[in-house]
């Protein structure tokens, strides 16, 4: 992906951000959270690609196991990554209902029985943070994609072992399955996880592994899909300037660790499945979200506070 074209897509996400209302957004004095977006992008024959922010989500929140509704009228998983997904649904569901009114503007247009995306159109998706789960295990040499499990607990008082590497990102995220030792913690790279939270286990999964999920079954979901010839992949994953990361494991997270299962199992992936690998790219325009949780710490020396709150938007037209 181009510099330019992540930079773009960072400016134009963040810019959305702050044209909305003041609802919804944290105390910048003591609070902070995730800002998420998906984008939309048409490349032109000729000249510059157009770029249009179409779903939007903020938050960090999620369910406790215990506090799950069985009248399905609570929200399980309120990450950013996963309110900006829900958005862009509502938007592909106008975009279908624009085809079928005729209107050229869609994004779609009819195939087979079928609706598809048009050609020259592609989505890329934004964020402010490392999804939380695998992508967010890295140590400062994490650029070689080692498969080597990371020793490191998220008590900083542990003891480090095997690898003697310092870590530089860890997950709150729990593995959904405890190792030998029994450690649910470990900061062991390529398990499936639950999403961070204190309380009752969640039965919500990590960021990472639902972007997983998506690069291979695609982001519209079963519904979507009987009305579509084929999945809607992301092409990219931008990160905002300013975000602690590690490419590699954001690579290695939504689509890296399952290369060895991909190899031994590809008859397994029916038409018109297929594992997508996303582009990853970091924005270096000097724009940061001034809502980020490593931002400088509060004049009285205390911790930014993750927000109650969140934001879903989308660009559909009210009737």
């Amino acid at each position: 992906m181009e510099t330019n074209l992540a930079n773009r897509i960072a400016s134009e996400c963040l810019a959305k951000f702050e044209s909305l209302p003041k609802t919804g957004k944290p105390n910048e004095t003591f609070e902070w959270t995730i800002l998420s977006a998906i984008v939309l992008v048409r490349k032109p024959e000729t000249g510059t690609s157009d770029i249009r922010v179409v779903a939007l989500g903020t938050g960090t929140k999620c369910l406790a196991g215990d506090e799950l509704s069985s009248r399905g009228d609570r929200v399980n998983d309120s990450h950013a990554e996963v309110l900006a997904r829900r958005a862009l649904l509502r938007y592909l569901l106008e975009q279908i209902e624009k085809a079928l009114e005729g209107q050229k503007e869609s994004i779609f247009e009819w195939q087979r029985n079928k609706f598809a995306l048009k050609d020259g159109h592609s989505f890329y998706f934004f964020t402010t943070h490392s999804p939380c789960g695998d992508a967010s295990i890295f140590d400062s040499e994490c650029e070689e994609m080692s498969p080597q499990p990371k020793k490191a607990r998220v008590d900083q008082s542990a003891e480090v072992e095997e690898d003697k590497r310092p870590v530089v990102g860890m997950t709150g995220g729990k593995l959904l399955q405890s190792e030998e030792h029994g450690d649910l913690m470990a900061q062991t790279v390529g398990p499936v996880r639950t999403k961070p939270g204190r309380g009752v286990r969640t039965l919500s999964v990590s960021c990472s592994d639902k972007l997983a999920r998506w690069n291979v079954l695609g982001v519209q979901g079963g519904l979507l899909m009987l009305l579509l010839e084929r999945p809607i992949y992301l092409e990219g994953v931008v990160l905002c300037d300013g975000t602690e990361h590690s490419v590699a494991a954001i690579g290695r997270a939504i689509w890296g660790r399952f290369d060895r299962w991909a190899e031994k199992n590809r008859s397994m992936l029916k038409h018109p499945y297929r594992r997508c690998r996303p582009v990853v790219a970091v924005a270096n325009n000097g724009r940061m979200f001034r809502f980020r949780k490593n931002r400088q710490l509060s004049t009285d020396g205390g911790k930014y506070q993750p927000s109650p709150c969140g934001i879903v938007w989308c660009d559909v037209v009210s009737r």
